[in-house]
């Protein structure tokens, strides 16, 4: 593990202007990021530590950390799928995996909480991958999956695009969905987040935020006017953070007031992540003085 300082870059030596997916494990400190070229590395303490880095014959398009560190899944924009161990560094391609669509295809990467299943979405294909006992379940659903997630009890897994299919798990049968349309509007769903406990399920679309009640099935929707999101994390206190390139909202889970109480940002940022003692992790250039003071 070494320090990482090189020139063109941040204080932290994140080559922001390059990358282009990004994770982070609260519970371990663990960040990995990835990079126009294929290269993706895996910090801890994050941001500034270097702890392993490899290499993709095309640009990073997704990573995922498993919750206990151990290992990293990423995929390229050729459809290569590989899962590291981050102790060790080795690289293992899957190639029983065949990842179809054209390049640039979202592929959609969540593991369960015990870190030992991986999921999968490319296209309408969803794969369940036991990385431990090498066994795979396979299903072909009517949207194409752009998001995914397991719920905490790893009972099910989450499938959404531009509504929000439950799957039941190991054979992946659709048991549940949810409509997030409104006023006939229907937009794409980039990310699917649980929050710690459970009781919330948070959707970030394309302009847009919803919070699912998963006891009650009540939902909160709003369709943002100008905020165009790219992120939403749950933190262990019940906040939630959704940030845009240049806006950013902390707050209880209430998807009209996102757009509302968000505060633009004079730098950019690229990822926003809850530490475990509730401080947030911040990814970009925007300046640590003028974020620092958003929550003073």
């Amino acid at each position: 593990m070494q320090p990482l300082q090189e020139p063109g870059e941040n204080k932290s030596g994140i080559d922001v202007g390059k990358l282009t997916a990004s994770d982070y494990s609260a519970g371990v400190d663990v960040l990995a990021l990835g990079y126009r070229d294929g290269s993706f590395e895996v910090r801890t303490p994050a941001p500034h530590h270097l702890l392993s880095r490899g290499k993709h014959e095309s640009a990073i398009a997704n990573l995922a950390l498993s919750p206990d560190g151990m290992r990293l899944a990423s995929v390229d924009e050729l459809g290569t799928l590989a899962v590291s161990v981050l102790e060790s560094g080795q690289l293992n391609v899957l190639d029983d995996v065949r990842l179809r669509g054209a390049p640039g295809t979202i592929v959609g990467l969540s593991w369960d909480h015990a870190s030992r299943r991986l999921a999968v979405a490319v296209g309408t294909q969803v794969s369940v991958i036991d990385v431990e006992a090498e066994t795979k379940h396979e299903a072909e659903l009517n949207q194409a999956v752009t998001a995914l997630a397991f719920t905490p009890d790893g009972r099910q897994l989450v499938a959404a695009s531009r509504r929000v299919q439950f799957l039941s798990l190991p054979d992946l049968r659709v048991t549940r969905s949810v409509d997030l349309s409104q006023e006939g509007r229907a937009q794409q769903i980039t990310d699917v987040r649980f929050s710690h406990d459970g009781r919330l399920l948070g959707v970030l679309m394309l302009g847009g935020a919803a919070f699912i009640d998963t006891g009650t099935g009540q939902l909160d929707v709003a369709h943002f006017r100008s905020l165009d999101p790219i992120g939403l994390r749950f933190g262990a206190d019940g906040r939630v953070v959704v940030f845009a390139r240049r806006a950013l909202y902390v707050g209880p889970p209430a998807a009209k007031q996102v757009e509302a109480a968000s505060h633009a940002l004079k730098g950019d940022l690229s990822d926003v992540e809850f530490r475990k003692d509730g401080s947030l992790l911040f990814v970009g250039d925007a300046e640590d003085a003028e974020l620092a003071s958003l929550f003073e």
